[in-house]
């Protein structure tokens, strides 16, 4: 062991033998270790408390210490401090006096309030029903009862973080099943008693204070919620107004049980969240979180919903919003699929607004949630009517938005992308995020990542999407890639990514043990995948039809003579089923009036009888 390594080891695990090896290194031959590394040994392995320990214990040790500090003033002087009584000024004695004396008054007053808290248990378990005999609220006061049980419910368990408690029972062990349960009761009948302000009804500066009255009345709710599963339909309108009030008052979004009151409220809980939200849609308003618009795009589907076609109302009658404003409000409009869709002309016309880039890019990713053909199209339309640079800044703006990155995470939920659109928007990332043009981050260096990184990660974002596509049709992408001259990514590399799509694509799913079972009693694999089953029919039909022109008994001639569709399809179903083992089976669709007639079904192959009206699929 080295010298450095002892250095680092705890003064706890010092023992004789290690001592004693650590002091024959440091006076080998006599000589000793340079000031600063006594120091370091003094301080690191055995600090000022030790020593005195290893004077008591291991005293060789020490006189080993000593000695070599002998010719270190700096060292011997670090000794002598250690093994020296230190004189204390009177100051440092007037300030141990006074801490001894607050330490005094604050042991009398803890034991004062713990009496208080031992008294007022011992009063309640013996009369839990004066909970219910409660101090109504006024002037900012709240029975004093219920508020010290809320309070230490509070600081309970879970409790600490969030607002909505709907868990009591951490008081039963401190108070018993009586209290516990006369507290409930007097909880879900106070909180009527109780008010609250929405934040557009106070001054800014009082906007995020909670009293009393406005916890107590979202825990009275919420019992209530958890105690009654019809009781949003018991409300009457002003009791709806109250508790949705109360919601609004819980911590990073709103209680579970406001969904119930959305849906028996709709109107109250629409107008209420509004006039709550409204606050962060004030032009003075320079919150950037805006965490009252988060709370709405973060609640369940039903306050989103209600609250969605509000917002594009909004939106479109205000043309200039704030960038952070509009992300928000992009992202409760998609929350809503009818709103969705409702949006779209909005979306693409704003998309092709010269003012901002932010605003055009954030109306084309709402149109990528929900027509991603269609938002490519508009993406492509935006790029000419703006020149190169602008082409640049906007495509690093509006693919992260659409696409997200490792880092962002606002991004909409994006819609299904055709192949083929996912095959444009890869050019076209290249095209314009060009990878020669990419910011350099040297390892092991801190920095802020911008635009442009967030774009790097979209556009490599798309082109890992399309290479893990299955289908022949990524194979074809991936070489149509390699005949474009000087594109960004090297050929060697496009090739390896060909050849590893094709071997993936090549190789079926693992089978089961069932499978390996099946296929050994009758040489068969059951379909695992709609690919599979395809595969199975594919392969049917084809030995029907080297039958057909091939077999001994060839009845190519036979088929081809049968005059009707059934006719053709009666055939090949009785070919089919002779053939199926276990492997699939046959349906016919339902008929419907004024339709063609109804075709045979193999899973997703169906059978007809090629004509002018029909082709075989």
């Amino acid at each position: 062991m080295t010298i450095a390594a002892r250095w680092s080891l705890s003064a706890l695990v010092i023992d004789r033998m290690l001592l004693s090896d650590v002091f024959q290194d440091i006076l080998t031959d006599g000589q000793v270790l340079r000031c600063e590394c006594l120091v370091t040994l003094l301080h690191r392995v055995v600090p000022p408390p030790g020593l005195r320990v290893v004077q008591e214990r291991v005293p060789e040790c020490a006189e080993g210490f000593i000695r070599a500090a002998n010719t270190a003033t700096v060292v011997q002087q670090t000794i002598d401090s250690w093994f020296t009584a230190t004189s204390r000024d009177p100051e440092h004695e007037q300030f141990d006096a006074e801490q001894a004396k607050r330490e005094a008054q604050n042991a009398i007053e803890q034991a004062r309030v713990d009496q208080s808290w031992i008294d007022f248990r011992n009063e309640v378990q013996a009369k839990p029903e004066l909970l219910l005999d409660y101090v109504k609220p006024g002037d900012g006061k709240v029975d004093g009862r219920l508020y010290h049980l809320w309070r230490l419910l509070s600081r309970l368990g879970e409790n600490s973080s969030h607002y909505a408690i709907a868990d009591i029972s951490p008081l039963r062990p401190l108070f018993g099943d009586a209290v516990v349960e006369a507290f409930r009761q007097a909880m879900t009948q106070y909180w009527q008693l109780l008010h609250t302000a929405l934040p557009s009804e106070v001054p800014p500066e009082e906007r995020r204070i909670n009293r009393a009255y406005d916890l107590l009345g979202i825990v009275g709710v919420t019992l209530e919620a958890g105690n009654n599963r019809q009781w949003a339909e018991a409300l009457d309108e002003e009791e709806a107004k109250l508790a949705t009030r109360f919601a609004t008052r819980e911590l990073n979004g709103f209680p579970k049980w406001i969904d119930d009151l959305a849906a028996a409220h709709p109107a109250v809980v629409k107008d209420i969240l509004w006039r709550y939200l409204a606050v962060d849609l004030e032009p003075t308003n320079a919150d950037e979180y805006r965490p009252h618009m988060q709370d709405v795009v973060g609640a369940g589907d039903a306050v989103a919903t209600l609250m969605a076609p509000l917002m594009l109302d909004w939106l479109d009658a205000h043309p200039d919003v704030p960038d952070d404003a509009l992300d928000i409000a992009l992202r409760l409009i998609a929350r809503d699929p009818a709103t969705l869709a409702a949006a779209i002309p909005l979306a693409s016309r704003r998309s092709l607004d010269p003012r901002s880039r932010w605003t055009r890019a954030a109306y084309i990713g709402l149109v990528y949630a929900h027509d991603a053909a269609g938002a490519t199209d508009l993406l492509i339309q935006a790029f000419q009517t703006i020149n190169p640079k602008e082409q640049v800044l906007l495509a690093q703006a509006a693919l992260p938005r659409a696409f997200g990155s490792r880092y962002r995470l606002d991004q909409l939920k994006l819609s299904p992308v055709p192949f083929a659109s996912l095959e444009r928007l890869v050019l076209l990332a290249f095209e314009q995020i060009r990878p020669d043009e990419d910011n350099s981050r040297p390892s092991l260096k801190v920095y802020s990542r911008d635009e442009r990184d967030h774009a790097e990660d979209a556009r490599g974002g798309l082109f890992n999407t399309l290479v893990n596509t299955p289908g022949y049709a990524t194979y074809a992408a991936i070489q149509r890639f390699r005949s474009i001259p000087n594109f960004p990514v090297w050929d060697r590399r496009l090739r390896e990514l060909g050849f590893e799509r094709a071997a993936a694509d090549s190789e079926p799913k693992a089978l089961r043990a069932v499978d390996v079972l099946t296929f050994e009693k009758s040489h068969e694999l059951v379909p695992a995948t709609s690919a599979d089953l395809r595969r199975v029919g594919v392969a049917r039909l084809s030995d029907i039809a080297h039958q057909l022109l091939h077999g001994d008994f060839n009845q190519g001639l036979t088929v081809a003579r049968l005059p009707d569709e059934v006719d053709v399809q009666n055939w090949f179903a009785d070919k089919l089923a002779s053939m199926q083992g276990q492997s699939y089976s046959l349906e016919r669709e339902p008929h419907v009036a004024e339709e063609r007639e109804p075709d045979v079904r193999l899973g997703s192959l169906e059978i007809q009888r090629r004509s002018r009206r029909s082709r075989s699929r």
